[in-house]
């Protein structure tokens, strides 16, 4: 099992930061491509660091959204976030060309 936590961005001088990759591929197929034998799980990469630790949010932890293509290495990382205080989303998503596209998630 691969969890892949980045996000795959561009940082310029003075600005945002921009998608450096997702138009007509997505970073966690290439991570699938990089390790082919890899059940990738994408997870981990919408939560900034200060609300991993002990967040004070007035509805809770937040919710943690995954990504992959595999149901048994979804449910490992559900049980991840689950121990880690967190209600996991997207178990009904895959990886595909533009990210992870929901089913009925």
């Amino acid at each position: 099992m691969t969890i892949d936590a980045t996000n795959p961005l561009e940082f310029g001088p003075g600005g945002l930061p921009k998608l450096a990759i997702g138009h007509t591929d997505s970073l966690g197929e290439r991570v699938q491509r990089w390790a082919p034998k890899a059940k990738v799980v994408k997870a981990f990469n919408t939560v900034g660091n200060p609300l991993f630790y002990k967040p004070q949010l007035r509805g809770g932890p937040p919710d943690m959204f995954i990504c992959g293509n595999d149901a048994d290495v979804k449910k490992a990382v559900s049980r991840i976030c689950f121990e880690i205080n967190r209600r996991a989303c997207g178990a009904r998503c895959r990886l595909s060309v533009i990210g992870c596209r929901c089913r009925d998630n």
